[in-house]
């Protein structure tokens, strides 16, 4: 587990009062070191880069005067001095006429110098030749960005027949309802710059489009938030909580958190570090100074962060802001339907490919093929394949002693769910037999007093131990993260101390917070490194701790859904080795998969609690008996 994060019982408040000393001492920092931001007087290879910082310090304070209408003062008063210093020049403000492809670049710092009560007559019209020839207008832009044009024309008060802000925004990756485990960091910032743009930071009442979902949004928001926050990336944590509060979700844990992180990294002098790895930072020390260097790695940052702190700071004292206008249609409903019957779906195709490999030769494969299969009878319209291909399959590992495998090689999991699994069919198999005997007595010899273990309690039912050993009850399972431990080493530890019974987790956990943040950041990392399996643990995991609703949870069992090749199995191996040498690793994979599905998708009949005594209510095998779907 990362150094920065304690699961250790610590509280965390919320983030109530912070905003206005982050934006107080951040824009004194961007204040004082303001003569970085000149384009006009820069070297050749750092003047695109700063004169997107300048239109960037006009429009902190021309939203600064929207904001907030009293007096600049001071810090906010001597940036506005500064912009206007250099717009008002030829060699800055004609270069719109110069580059008609550069309008947002020059034009929204005009903008923003008439919203702060600085119209200047001869830029305006340079702007005005510009939208002339309309190339500007119709030039190809990403959908976020021509919303960005069409805010600059509001702000501006130019007249345009171009689309509405509604028609584009239905183009966007928000309109889109993103699976966040897919998404980078420019997907994020399309969609934080899609909300500022489209309601004005707050200050209009957008009717969105189509089916949008505002609730959708913000839960998308919120997880990015929550994961932004955990990697420490100051800068997309400031834009995600000024997205939140476009969204009227200023209130939420997630913003409260995230204002406690950027209070802890800001610098006393008001600096905030942007994240590293943007520029190459000996690079630019090197040719303009460690000044310099400090100040690009870190005014966005800042900026956001004074931005964000402005936006708290009105919505705490303007009724009426955020301008908010819900969409009605129900599309999380319909989501999360289409999401269930998918699993379903998912899990049924699983099963065929399980079926298949009870005609391996291995002992090994076709056991834990039983228990893949026991995995989908405890859930609704799922069933074993046809008897006699089980009893067959059966008879050959009886067959195959000499061959076989031992048990602690199998795993105790596999060898219990064959034998549900086999007990559900009413068939016996006498290498099982003997091997459940090998392990309880094992367990019996040496254990005075057997672990209230799920697997113990279900070996206790099949009256293979005495169940008088067995104690009664346990204290809830600690969720302390052990030194060195990674999410899915955790998740895997926690699972199989609890057998996925949730009244097992101490519910008196301090900080559960952090530990699902934690989580749901490997679970999205796990992902997009294709770490199929430590994905469905961690999965499981979050599920156990209640989880089984949240944005990450859900998004992440979409993309395992994503992952089932044609034959049932899940994980895409890219391989051309023989399908003999793929088999384990695709079956490990398929189980690992089926089992989160399982538990995200039935958790009232998930594999999680099948060693529960509800599970000893199966027959004992006494010979043949037709399959059936278990309920």
């Amino acid at each position: 587990m990362p150094e920065n994060v304690s699961l250790l019982g610590i509280s965390t408040p919320g983030g109530q009062g912070m905003h206005d000393t982050i934006e107080g001492t951040a824009v004194s920092w961007l204040a004082r070191t303001i003569g970085h931001c000149n384009p006009l007087i820069a070297h050749p290879s750092e003047r695109m880069f700063l004169h997107k910082a300048l239109l960037e310090m006009a429009l902190l304070v021309a939203y600064r005067v929207r904001f907030d209408p009293s007096p600049l003062d001071e810090s906010y008063q001597l940036i506005l001095e500064h912009v206007d210093s250099i717009a008002r020049l030829p060699p800055y403000y004609e270069r719109v006429a110069r580059d008609h492809n550069s309008l947002l670049l020059y034009g929204l710092t005009y903008a923003a110098l008439r919203l702060c009560g600085r119209d200047h007559r001869v830029f305006r019209h340079a702007i005005q030749k510009s939208l002339f020839t309309r190339h500007c207008l119709v030039a190809e832009r990403i959908p976020y960005r021509l919303l960005d044009l069409l805010h600059f024309l509001s702000l501006g008060g130019f007249d345009h027949d171009g689309p509405s802000p509604e028609d584009v925004f239905r183009f966007t990756i928000l309109a889109g309802d993103p699976n966040i485990v897919e998404m980078g960091d420019s997907d994020v910032y399309a969609v934080t710059h899609t909300v500022f743009y489209l309601t004005d930071f707050g200050f209009r009442s957008s009717t969105w489009s189509g089916s949008f979902d505002m609730d959708r949004a913000v839960s998308l928001v919120g997880a990015l938030l929550r994961h932004y926050t955990h990697l420490r990336n100051a800068d997309l944590s400031a834009e995600l909580i000024a997205t939140s509060i476009c969204l009227g979700a200023s209130h939420s844990e997630d913003v409260r958190h995230a204002w406690r992180f950027l209070h802890e990294i800001q610098e006393p002098d008001g600096r905030v570090p942007g994240p590293p790895g943007v520029i190459d930072e000996t690079m630019t020390a090197a040719d303009f100074g460690a000044d310099y260097c400090s100040w690009k790695t870190s005014y966005h940052t800042t900026l956001v962060c004074a931005l964000a702190g402005l936006m708290t700071r009105r919505g705490e004292t303007v009724p009426g802001y955020p301008a908010l206008q819900k969409h009605t249609t129900p599309v999380q409903e319909r989501s999360d339907a289409i999401l269930l019957q998918s699993c379903g779906e998912a899990i049924s195709h699983a099963s065929v490919f399980l079926e298949r490999c009870l005609g391996c030769s291995e002992t090994a494969i076709r056991l834990r093929a039983l228990a893949g299969l026991a995995m989908c009878i405890r859930l609704p319209g799922q069933c074993l394949p046809p008897i006699e291909t089980v009893k067959t399959a059966v008879m050959e590992i009886d067959a195959s002693h000499g061959c076989a495998v031992d048990w602690t090689s199998l795993g105790a999991d596999t060898l219990l769910l064959s034998v549900y699994a086999l007990r559900h069919a009413r068939v016996r198999c006498e290498y099982l037999e003997s091997m459940l005997e090998d392990i309880s007595s094992q367990l019996s010899a040496s254990h005075r007093e057997i672990p209230a273990l799920p697997s113990c309690v279900f070996l206790a039912g099949l009256e293979k131990i005495d169940g008088r050993a067995v104690l009664a009850a346990e204290p809830p399972t600690s969720t302390r993260v052990l030194p060195g431990e990674s999410a899915a080493e955790y998740s895997m530890r926690i699972l199989s101390a609890t057998g996925g019974d949730p009244r097992r987790i101490d519910g008196n956990m301090h900080d559960r917070y952090t530990l699902h943040q934690w989580l749901s950041t490997e679970l999205i990392l796990a992902c997009r490194e294709y770490r199929i399996v430590d994905a469905s643990v961690i999965l499981r995991m979050l599920i156990l701790l209640g989880a089984r609703g949240d944005r990450v949870v859900c998004d992440a069992a979409a993309y395992l859904i994503s992952q089932q090749c044609s034959d049932g199995a899940f994980g895409f191996l890219a391989s051309t080795a023989q399908e003999s040498e793929l088999l384990p690793l695709r079956l490990n994979w398929t189980l690992s998969t089926l089992w989160a599905l399982a538990d995200f998708a039935f958790p009232e009949h998930s594999v999680t609690m099948l060693f529960c005594a509800d599970a000893l209510e199966s027959p004992q095998p006494s010979g043949p008996h037709p399959c059936r779907p278990v309920h």
